[in-house]
């Protein structure tokens, strides 16, 4: 037996011994229990809830001229209009605030608006009804 036949031995028997304990691990893990799997569909989310057909959004900017914290409305004296088309329009719009208006900066709501307060308010234009606001951003102009 040649010097290199017999270095490749010791190699060739820790392979097989290797190959002999991966088998028996197999077959002794072959007496575990089945485990069945199944899938279902996922749960289909709750209809939206329907609200009071909206036209499109819209921004405008203006003073606060009333204040009903009760019934969740405010009047806002409008004078610019920023969307969907830049202009100055002066008019005055009932805007709607709810729990899903979000604020900026974040405040205590309509409880922290006080009259004369300069706004800028992202709203639906609903059809019957006031402006819903969707967000409302107090502005500090000096």
């Amino acid at each position: 037996m040649s010097v290199v036949h017999a270095a490749w031995m010791p190699r060739r028997a820790r392979i097989f011994g290797v190959a002999v304990l991966l088998a028996g691990l197999v077959a002794g893990c072959g007496g575990l229990e089945q485990v069945e799997v199944s899938a279902t569909a996922p749960p289909t989310s709750p209809a939206p809830t329907t609200l009071p057909a909206a036209g499109p959004t819209t921004s405008f900017q203006g003073a606060v001229a009333s204040l009903d914290g009760e019934a969740g409305e405010m009047v806002v004296a409008v004078r610019i209009i920023w969307a969907p088309v830049l202009r100055s329009e002066a008019q005055e719009r009932r805007v709607l605030v709810d729990g899903s208006t979000r604020w900026d900066p974040a405040s205590g709501g309509l409880s922290r608006v006080l009259i004369g307060d300069e706004v800028q308010v992202d709203a639906l234009d609903v059809a019957d009804g006031p402006w819903r606001a969707l967000r409302i951003r107090l502005l500090d102009i000096d």
